[in-house]
């Protein structure tokens, strides 16, 4: 459910976002090591006020910017194709 919470970050208006991230998925977050090495990135990197892409850059509600997080689905429906077919593939992804 975490990274559910995690996509709809991006719909938020940017001042939400550290408010959000704190209590809606750190509050449910495991106590796994990886875990927490990825919260400390994405709050060092992208929800701090000061981070290199705060989130005045990529943060905004829809009526101001309408967005959607249909690439990341995409992107996963792709991948389950790959996974749970019979064979396995290489994948292989092309930089445009």
């Amino acid at each position: 459910m975490a990274e559910t919470f995690f996509f709809g970050l991006s719909l938020l208006p940017c001042d939400e976002v550290a408010e959000s991230f704190a209590e809606d998925i750190m509050f449910d977050m495991s106590d796994d090591v990886r875990c927490r090495k990825f919260a400390d990135y994405v709050v060092d990197n992208f929800v701090a006020a000061d981070s290199d892409f705060p989130p005045t850059l990529w943060a905004h509600a829809p009526d101001v910017m309408p967005v959607t997080n249909l690439l990341p689905m995409e992107l996963n429906a792709i991948m389950d194709i790959y996974m749970l077919s019979s064979t396995r593939r290489i994948l292989t992804f092309t930089y445009l």
